[in-house]
């Protein structure tokens, strides 16, 4: 009984507050903007969320290349530098979206055995066992060009 009228005198005057700054209204829907802090920081999105979910863009850092970065193999004008992933660095082009080359990877061969079964999928990969996240299976060596999996059979 004593929380639910503290929560909207709070409530009431977060909304206030933010109303006081004026960011304009969102183009989708005409409720006012306000600033979030989210997983990557503060941005400005629609007050109007999750019915409406509209934010605007942020503006990304200056791109910063090492004077000692080698030129594009592929289309010679940007440069090769590490770029962050979500899951790992990376090699690639700075003119991307123009330019999409990406470094190859240093990652061993894969050694198909000799009594692999042919993918019967695609019909020229080979079933070979893969193991993601302790679970092992077998899938087409043609990965991601063919996606063929299937469960390993009890001898």
């Amino acid at each position: 009984d004593d929380f639910e009228p503290l929560y909207n005198i709070a409530k009431e005057s977060f909304v206030e507050e933010i109303e006081t700054e004026d960011l304009g209204l969102c183009p989708k829907c005409s409720s006012p903007l306000i600033k979030k802090n989210g997983k990557y920081g503060p941005f400005i999105a629609c007050s109007n969320f999750p019915k409406c979910k509209y934010i605007v863009p942020s503006e990304r850092p200056p791109l910063v290349i090492p004077e000692n970065a080698p030129l594009c193999p592929q289309c010679h004008k940007g440069h090769i530098i590490v770029k962050k992933g979500p899951r790992n660095t990376f090699k690639a082009c700075s003119n991307y979206p123009e330019c999409k080359y990406i470094v190859p990877s240093n990652k061993a061969k894969l050694v198909i055995p000799e009594n692999a079964p042919l993918c019967p999928t695609c019909k020229t990969g080979h079933l070979i066992k893969r193991t993601v996240k302790g679970s092992s299976f077998m899938a087409c060596s043609n990965f991601p060009k063919c996606k063929h999996k299937e469960k390993i059979k009890e001898v």
